[in-house]
Order: structure tokens, then sequence, then C-alpha cells
């Protein structure tokens, strides 16, 4: 009766040593490798969605080695065929636009586009407030200053602009006309 009961305990005790044992012995010969990828790089945008409000979106963008060139390719990704549109938030730059030219001094990004950027359906306000937001998320970058063929745009689909836009111009203003605005004076809370 005792070798009923000790046989089993026996081969199970053997069992769990040798499984032990087998499991340890490459243990020593693992390696763990990580590879660290720096090519690619989170960055916010801003566009415009169906129902006329500004949306940020997160999207992943090569890492360029310049500053210059990162403004070059967040810019397309605010065009109207962008890579970043789906059924609900779109682009809202004319395909047709193009910088001119940019400056970045003293945290400013002066960027100067072609008049084609003034041809769109889309809500003026939407439109400046997403560009500016979208630059806004460089470190390198806290106002924008607008040009349109080298001169300063003042107002943009009725709608009167500062010189430098910044975080205070606002996300999704419900700004149907000029006397929506002319007067009031603004208030952060």
């Amino acid at each position: 009766y005792t070798a009923i009961i000790l046989f089993p305990v026996l081969a199970i005790t053997s069992g769990v040593v040798l499984g032990f044992r087998e499991y340890n012995k490459d243990k020593n010969k693992i390696s763990t490798e990580v590879t660290v990828t720096t090519d690619v790089v989170k960055r916010k945008i801003f566009l415009v969605s169906n129902d006329n409000y500004t949306i940020p979106i997160t999207v992943n963008m090569n890492q360029r080695s310049t500053l210059q060139q990162e403004i070059m390719d967040v810019f397309d990704l605010l065009k109207t065929s962008s890579k970043a549109n789906s059924k609900y938030v779109t682009g809202f730059i004319n395909d047709n636009t193009k910088i001119n030219s940019f400056n970045l001094e003293n945290k400013t990004l002066e960027l100067d586009l072609s008049n084609d950027f003034f041809d769109t359906k889309l809500n003026g306000v939407n439109i400046i407030e997403a560009l500016t937001l979208t630059y806004l998320q460089f470190d390198e970058i806290e106002s924008l200053r607008l040009l349109v063929d080298g001169k300063e745009v003042k107002e943009f689909n009725s709608t009167p602009l500062p010189s430098y836009l910044d975080y205070e111009f606002g996300i999704n203003q419900q700004i149907y006309s000029i006397r929506d605005i002319i007067g009031k004076q603004k208030v952060v809370i």
C-alpha cells in the first residue's frame, strides 16, 4: 500500500525537479534586445470638423533634422487633401496654397502664404484657430504672424485678426459677424 502512494509521489517530484532544472538550464543564455526608434515624433495638429469645430488630433510624423522641415510637413497635413483627413475632420488649407517664406524670430513664426490661402469655403475663424493652435504646439513658437504675398492679414473672411496670433485668439469661438466682437473686452478666467 505504501508503494502505491510513494511511487506516484516520487514520479511527480522527479518530474518537477527535472522540469525546473531544464527550465533554468538555458536561463543564462537568454538575451533581451530592445530597439528604440527615434525617427517618429508625435505632433498635435488641429483640423476642422464637418460641424465647424476646431478639433485637435495627434499624428505620428517622421522626425526631421530641422525645425523648418517639420514646419513644412505640418503645413502639408493641414491641406484639404491631407492624409490626416477622415470622414469627420478635414484639412482647411487649399491644396494650391504655397509657403512663400517663413521666419522664426523671438518665438514668433512669420508665415507668408500664397494668395490661394484665401480660396476656401470653410469658416474663417476655424481656419485661423486651427492654423494658430497647430503651430503653437511647437515649443519654439509662442505666436504666429500671418502674411499673404508679403502683406499682413488683418482680416480673414470678415473676421478681424490681431497682428500676432497666440492662445488668446481662442478655440471654437462663435463669431457670426463683426458685431459679435466689436466693443467686447476679452476676459480670462
